[in-house]
């Protein structure tokens, strides 16, 4: 019996659309899944729906790059995955059910982990690559310019990674709020007045000593 499932697609500015499509069986070494959770990235899909100059252009577009979901079939010589497996699912897209190589998938074993915190697991990764990148040393201060999902992650990632203080910046009050109580120390909006000079206030008189930039605005740079 073949299952119809439903993905996202922008088709042209500002115009999101969900369309069925006919689940494909899996072929050898693939996996079938049906997703759970697929995330939004608020701040990149906005980007292609409004076909801003920060993106590649071009339509159609379909969105969503990380999510988790169960397989419900698996296809032949498939090692390690096994039918009602809770898996990770990357660049999948904004789909109700994913065709993806079995050797490829992540098995979500630990029932402590919620559908819903496995979803954003692809997607902390990336945060995670960019303060691993930092090489920050224990004591050394760490700022964090944007506070979307990349910029979340990486703020309680520069705290774990015993950066103080972590100061972060963005326009947004609540996304500044949220980050104070995920383990900032200090929140600022981009156009505060005499904001360097109240982050050298904070570092000693150095500013920061490592820095995340993640606006997707080419003029945060300037700062």
């Amino acid at each position: 019996m073949r299952v119809t499932g439903h993905y996202v697609v922008f088709e042209s500015v500002g115009e999101a659309v969900l369309k069925p499509f006919a689940v494909p069986e899996p072929g050898s070494g693939e996996a079938v899944i049906a997703t759970d959770y697929s995330v939004i990235s608020a701040g990149t899909e906005r980007a292609n729906l409004m076909n801003l100059p920060n993106t590649s252009g071009g339509f159609p577009y379909r969105p969503g790059y990380c999510g988790v979901g169960r397989v419900i079939g698996v296809g032949a010589e498939v090692e390690g995955v096994s039918v009602g497996d809770r898996v990770l699912i990357d660049r999948g897209g904004h789909r109700s059910h994913v065709v993806q190589r079995a050797a490829e998938l992540t098995v979500v074993e630990d029932d402590r982990v919620e559908d819903l915190e496995a979803a954003f697991v692809a997607i902390a990764a990336m945060g995670l690559q960019g303060v691993r990148k930092l090489r920050l040393e224990l004591g050394e201060s760490a700022m964090v310019i944007g506070l979307g999902l990349l910029g979340t992650f990486a703020t309680q990632l520069a705290r774990i990674d015993g950066a103080i203080p972590v100061i972060v910046s963005d326009f947004d009050q609540k996304r500044r709020e949220l980050a104070l109580s995920l383990g900032a120390d200090h929140a600022f909006a981009p156009d505060e007045e005499d904001l360097a000079g109240k982050i050298r206030a904070l570092t000693g008189g150095r500013g920061p000593d490592a820095i995340v930039e993640v606006t997707g605005a080419a003029v945060a740079l300037q700062d």
